[in-house]
C-alpha cells in the first residue's frame, strides 16, 4: 500500500487537473466514442461477470494467459504448496488472493478482451506472483522426478518464448480476428521475409 500511494496520488492529481475529479479517470473522456462506452458500464467498465472472459482470459489459443505463457502452469500446484506449507503461508495465501482476484475482476469488464495485444494484457500484474508459485511448483516437481521437472520447465519456457516472444517481436498489435496467430499470420510473415527492423539491418542484413 506504502509503494502504490505514489503513483496512485500523481494519476489523482493528473485527473483532478485534467477532469476537474481526482476520481475520474480518463477512460471516461476517450476521444472514440465505441470504447468510451465499454468504461460508462457499471463500475469504471465492471458490469456483469463474463463465462467466455474467464475462460478465454486464461485458455484462449490467441491470447490466453497459459497457452502464451505455459511455465505458468507450474503455478497451479506451486499455490497448493504455498498454502499448506506452514512456513511462509501468509504470503502464500496472499499471493493466491492476489491472482484470483485481478482474474476475477478481468472478468467482471466489458472491455475485457484488452485491445490489439500479444496475451491478455490485463492479466499482467499477475505474473509476478504466478511465476513465483510456478517456480515453487516446480521444485517440488523436482524433489520428486528431477528429469520430469528440468524438461517440463524447460519445454514450457521454450513454447512460451516461442508463442509469445516471436508474434512480440514481429507485430505486438495483433488483431482480435487471430485466435491461432503463429500458424494464421506469423508463418505467413516468415514465408515473405517481412521482419522488422533490427539492429543488422543497419548493417545492411534484412530479411
Amino acid at each position: 500500500a506504502a509503494g502504490a500511494i505514489i503513483p496512485t496520488l500523481t494519476v489523482m492529481h493528473m485527473q483532478w487537473r485534467s477532469f476537474d475529479s481526482p476520481f475520474t479517470p480518463g477512460h471516461l473522456h476517450m476521444e472514440s466514442a465505441a470504447f468510451r462506452a465499454y468504461h460508462e458500464r457499471g463500475v469504471f467498465g465492471a458490469d456483469a461477470f463474463h463465462g467466455d472472459a474467464a475462460f478465454q482470459l486464461l485458455f484462449s489459443e490467441g491470447f490466453g494467459l497459459f497457452p502464451l505463457s505455459p511455465f505458468l502452469l507450474f503455478a497451479l500446484p506451486g499455490l497448493v504448496l504455498l498454502a499448506i506449507r506452514p512456513v511462509g503461508r501468509k504470503v502464500g495465501i496472499t499471493a493466491i488472493v492476489a491472482i484470483l482476484g485481478l482474474w476475477l475482476e478481468c472478468a467482471f469488464l466489458s472491455n475485457w478482451r484488452g485491445g490489439w495485444t500479444i496475451g491478455a494484457r490485463y492479466l499482467a500484474p499477475l505474473v509476478p506472483f504466478a511465476a513465483w508459485a510456478a517456480l515453487v511448483g516446480v521444485d517440488g516437481l523436482w524433489r520428486f522426478r528431477p528429469r520430469l521437472a528440468e524438461a517440463g520447465a524447460l519445454g514450457a519456457l521454450a513454447v512460451g518464448l516461442i508463442a509469445s516472444g516471436l508474434p512480440s517481436a514481429w507485430y505486438p498489435h495483433l488483431p482480435e480476428d487471430f485466435d491461432r496467430p503463429l500458424p494464421q499470420l506469423f508463418a505467413r510473415l516468415l514465408e515473405g521475409g517481412f521482419v522488422p527492423e533490427t539492429a543488422a539491418s543497419a548493417l545492411g542484413v534484412h530479411g
